[in-house]
């Protein structure tokens, strides 16, 4: 459902763009008058009064374009301007001048994320020991990660008016593992009488993901005699990022203990402190479109809807080794050495980083 969500909203942004782009197409072209006996008329009708009776070769900024009516503005003898409509078969759209065809385009914006995802991770142990005929161990970490947010960079470099070799830099602030990850551990065991017991705690899980996005993209801009010039781009992305996280898990040991007239066995578990704490480099893709609205011939209003598609990144939890108290029997404590810190360390599940995102962006253009 979410991914179909996301498909959703990015085709919506994308017409949005391009409807943008067909209902500003009429405005701000030139039109030249290729008929004699033209009129211009106060209304789009064939029987409108007539208003205006232009020359042939005159030229008019148009307004706006209503069927094969276009609107315009018209001055009168008075040197008062009043709004008129031109059929298009008295004239001829004039095309625009060619654009700078090698120039270079500067774009610096803010940016919203969907967010990156992981799975739930999870680890178990049966055994049995003296009296106690069956023990089980289940423990999960479970993250919830927050969405970042971002800046971007952007440097275009146009062969031509339509094409050229983009170069972008997206930055994602750090988005943390927040309060409401947990870790959970529960013991449960029955002892040779059937007598059966239980013991179970919670951890929070916290942490945060930073990443940063290299790419280098081919970029088409759509041919247009408009302010709005809608472009599609496409490459390749390096992703460099850093993930640490923290919590603890439940490992559970059992021992005789002796006493006045016999020995007692007794189960206990130690909390033993997990971290991951990783870098990585990845090599991905990127592609999306936009819409650059310009405000003057060198600046521009950007935005920019893009879609980054990386692999999975695997990361090992750590167990650190050490000296750990145990929850209840709080008088002992357990060593927990290199070697089964590593044990330990193999039987919890790796959590797969998955650093695919959307990524809407809205800043300035700046042409020179």
């Amino acid at each position: 459902m979410k991914k179909d969500f996301k498909v959703g909203f990015l085709l919506c942004i994308i017409l949005f763009l391009f409807a943008a782009w067909e209902i500003s197409n009429a405005q701000n072209q030139k039109i030249e008058i290729v008929v004699e006996n033209a009129t211009v008329k106060a209304k789009p009708d064939p029987e409108g009064r007539i208003i205006h009776k232009p020359s042939l070769g005159e030229t008019f900024n148009v307004k706006a374009k209503m069927g094969e009516w276009y609107e315009i503005t018209v001055s009168t003898g008075i040197g008062v301007s009043i709004t008129g409509y031109i059929h298009e078969m008295f004239v001829q759209v004039i095309p625009p001048p060619p654009d700078q065809a090698s120039r270079m385009e500067l774009a610096v914006s803010a940016a919203y994320l969907g967010g990156y995802s992981g799975n739930d991770m999870f680890y178990s142990e049966n055994w049995t020991y003296g009296i106690l005929q069956k023990i089980i161990e289940r423990g999960s970490l479970k993250p919830v990660m927050e969405k970042p947010r971002g800046f971007d960079l952007s440097l275009n470099y146009m062969l031509t008016k339509d094409m050229g070799i983009q170069f972008r830099f997206d930055y994602n602030l750090k988005a943390g593992l927040t309060n409401a990850g947990k870790s959970s551990y529960n013991l449960n065991f029955q002892w040779a009488d059937t007598t059966i017991g239980g013991l179970s705690k919670e951890w929070a899980l916290t942490g945060d993901v930073a990443l940063a996005n290299i790419s280098a993209n081919f970029i088409y801009k759509y041919p247009a005699s408009t302010r709005v010039l809608p472009f599609i781009s496409a490459g390749l992305t390096l992703q460099a990022g850093r993930l640490k996280a923290g919590t603890s898990g439940g490992y559970a040991w059992s021992w005789f203990v002796p006493s006045e007239t016999d020995t007692m066995q007794v189960i206990d578990f130690i909390d033993i402190p997990f971290e991951l704490k990783s870098s990585f480099n990845k090599i991905g893709l990127n592609l999306g479109g936009g819409m650059d609205l310009f405000l003057s011939p060198q600046v521009a209003l950007t935005i920019d809807a893009r879609y980054f598609i990386a692999q999975k990144t695997k990361l090992k939890w750590q167990v650190q080794p050490g000296k750990y108290v145990f929850n209840n029997f709080n008088q002992w404590t357990f060593t927990v050495d290199t070697a089964s810190a590593l044990q330990i360390e193999d039987g919890i599940e790796p959590y797969m980083l998955n650093t695919s995102f959307y990524r809407i962006s809205v800043g300035l253009k700046f042409v020179f």
